[in-house]
């Protein structure tokens, strides 16, 4: 058994990162979903517009289609899912461990003007990405609806 010192300095450092993430989301103006857990995931996401549609992109290295969920609920759009440690061995010393697992989930205020029925979810590589059409008329608040993940 290999043993590593202890450096009370990188739990700080860990802290340090998860801190910039959480006031660079605050700046850009994404509803911030965190919980401070320094353990937990929590996926970047890219928006954007143009005059046709609404874009949502977020990077889910190593998932799969069943892994993640997209829901449309009374005007919001959530991202959930679960990132799930694949590789189980106790013959590894590990030095530093820096990827995160976990549960998650992300929620978006979609605009009063959208395409409820024609939300488009793609997976390809790792990079989720949606596209809401807009639309004049304002979208009608009922039941959730599942938008189906495509995958490339």
């Amino acid at each position: 058994m290999t043993l590593v010192k202890f450096d009370p300095w990188r739990s700080l450092e860990k802290a340090e990162r998860e801190m910039q993430h959480f006031f660079e989301d605050f700046r850009l103006g994404f509803p911030v979903a965190t919980s401070f857990d320094l353990n937990g995931y929590m996926p970047r996401i890219d928006t954007s517009e143009d005059e046709k549609n609404l874009y949502i992109t977020a990077e889910l290295p190593g998932m799969k289609q069943d892994d993640v969920k997209v829901t449309v609920l009374n005007g919001a759009m959530t991202i959930q899912g679960k990132k799930e440690r694949r590789e189980e061995t106790t013959e590894k010393n590990y030095h530093r461990i820096e990827r995160s697992f976990g549960e998650f989930a992300r929620q978006f205020e979609l605009p009063e003007g959208y395409k409820k029925e024609k939300i488009h979810a793609k997976l390809t590589d790792g990079i989720l990405q949606i596209t809401v059409p807009k639309s004049e008329s304002k979208a009608v608040k009922t039941a959730e609806q599942l938008v189906p993940i495509e995958i490339s």
